[in-house]
């Protein structure tokens, strides 16, 4: 009896052993597999971090244009103020230069007319 306690043992133990080898063939596949996805994991995260990296530049850019666009729009409208002074200058100018035609011709005729009135007497300063 011992002989077939020894030999049903023996027979559990070269079971075991083979399911320890099958097992440890197991866990170094499901290890291959972890590493092969590890790798695909610090690939994509390379790949986002270069995105990542690229979107910052695009960012970047992006400000940059707005900054050009708001000074671009700062020097629009400061060249419309600069018009809009102008054109309030030329039309004052346009005002005081018509103004002064218009008391020049008024003074000459008045000048005409004392002369044409008095001959001898010269304008009194008007």
């Amino acid at each position: 009896m011992a002989q077939k306690t020894r030999a049903k043992l023996k027979e559990e133990l070269k079971a075991t052993e083979e399911k320890r080898d099958e097992l440890q063939a197991e866990v170094g596949r499901l290890m291959d597999d972890v590493g092969a996805l590890q790798a695909q994991v610090e690939l994509r995260d390379k790949e986002l971090n270069s995105k990542d990296k690229e979107l910052e530049s695009q960012g970047k850019e992006i400000e940059d244009k707005d900054k050009e666009i708001e000074d671009k729009d700062k020097e629009i409208e400061r060249k419309d103020d600069e018009i809009t002074d102008l054109q309030f200058d030329l039309d004052n100018s346009l005002d005081k230069d018509t103004a002064e035609f218009f008391r020049d011709m008024i003074l000459d005729m008045v000048e005409k007319a004392a002369k044409a009135i008095r001959p001898t007497e010269a304008p009194s300063g008007r």
